[in-house]
């Protein structure tokens, strides 16, 4: 399954690489035929002669953008719709970051719940060991103590 994943990214690869080149090729062709180079380097020639037409022309044209589009925008028929009542209910999506929120929070307790338990058992672990003369119910205690503060930090170490 790997293998036939990259075999196919492969050949995406190499029909993107021969698309780019076809298509450099063809910008290349037509910039040449139609002599882009020259044209914007006699269009800059012209600009750096004549600053103030430059400028006038420019604001010019952005003006008549400006003007063309509030034209536009007044002439284009709007629906009567009531564009509030488009506006999806947010509500729900509210209550439900709210409980993804409040399953972290008792997540996070949990776990610092878990912890203090097993410092805890750590404590009574430690003091088990240094008695000198165990009896047999202090060794399975003991044993039973280690097993829970194991189950203890391998589920800390998979939070």
């Amino acid at each position: 399954m790997k293998k036939k994943m990259k075999r196919a990214k492969e050949a995406k690869a190499r029909w993107e690489n021969e698309a780019k080149g076809k298509v450099e090729s063809f910008v290349k062709k037509l910039s040449l035929q139609w002599k882009v180079r020259e044209r914007i380097d006699a269009a800059n020639a012209w600009a750096v002669k004549h600053p103030k037409r430059t400028a006038t022309m420019t604001i010019g044209a952005l003006v008549c953008s400006l003007c063309l589009g509030i034209v536009v925008s007044l002439y284009t028929p709007q629906s009567s719709k009531d564009i509030v009542g488009e506006i999806e209910n947010v509500q729900p999506m509210f209550a439900g970051l709210q409980s993804i929120q409040n399953g972290k929070n008792v997540q996070v307790r949990e776990v610092g719940q878990l912890a203090l338990r097993g410092q805890r058992l750590k404590g009574e672990l430690d003091s088990l060991v240094r008695i000198p003369i165990k009896t047999h119910q202090d060794s399975a205690l003991i044993i039973y103590k280690y097993k829970q503060l194991e189950m203890i930090v391998a589920n800390l170490k998979h939070q």
